[in-house]
């Protein structure tokens, strides 16, 4: 089996538009040692058809016949790379090519050098609407309230995450709807490992895909985990 170097995860729902430029740009990137797992969340605009036709060797693609909203789809990808050999570190980008590739090397070698276990890279808000720029922050703070961690950016999907971590909060990560960027910092701050979410990045472009009621959710979310962790610290004194 291989023993990757390093390993790419991208939830993909509908992106055509954006799949031709990040699948070339990332390949470009990649080397022989790196793997990128594509998670294909039952899109309907022919994104799992131009993934498979790409054919190539360092590309695995995960195709799900339900649509279970980009938590689940991050958390099928966690489930398939725990079972495979890696070195680390884990990268997660979104499938709508938001993220910046230009300096993820940079991102790696800070990531390696500070011994990290996860680390956010946040956006650069300028042209996001006020109404997300003041929600992200409500969330950031909040989140850093109840983790005693620091976050200004806790919804980015751009992720640089350690497998030792990756190997103990797969298990017990839900991935509800798309509270997943808040589930993680919660997990991975009260399990004690080291979060660092000081680096930040341009996006390419400006996209969402949740509304109100996932607010919602991801508020809910980030209290149930937070009690349900402490509640096994508390069992286990």
């Amino acid at each position: 089996m291989n023993d990757y170097r390093r390993i790419f995860l991208i939830p993909v729902y509908n992106e055509i538009e954006h799949l031709p430029e990040l699948t070339k740009d990332l390949y470009v990137y990649m080397d022989d040692s790196d793997l990128a797992v594509f998670v294909d969340d039952a899109s309907v605009d022919g994104s799992l058809d131009f993934l498979r036709k790409l054919k190539k060797k360092n590309f695995k693609i995960l195709s799900l016949k339900k649509n279970t909203c980009l938590g689940g789809a991050l958390k099928i990808g966690f489930r398939y790379i725990n079972k495979i050999d890696y070195k680390g570190p884990l990268i997660t980008i979104d499938g709508d090519y938001q993220h910046d590739l230009t300096k993820l090397e940079k991102y790696i070698t800070y990531y390696q050098t500070m011994e990290v276990d996860f680390l956010l890279i946040g956006r650069i808000m300028g042209v996001y609407p006020l109404y997300k720029k003041i929600g992200n922050r409500i969330f950031s703070l909040w989140t850093s309230i109840i983790t005693g961690k620091s976050f200004f950016d806790v919804e980015t999907g751009y992720r640089i995450m350690s497998p030792e971590m990756m190997k103990n909060i797969e298990p017990i990560f839900k991935g509800i709807r798309y509270s997943c960027a808040q589930e993680l910092a919660v997990l991975c701050s009260l399990k004690g490992y080291k979060i660092d979410n000081s680096k930040r990045s341009r996006f390419r472009h400006y996209r969402t895909n949740t509304s109100f009621k996932d607010a919602l959710i991801n508020f809910i979310v980030s209290i149930v985990t937070f009690f349900r962790i402490s509640t096994e610290k508390y069992r286990d004194i």
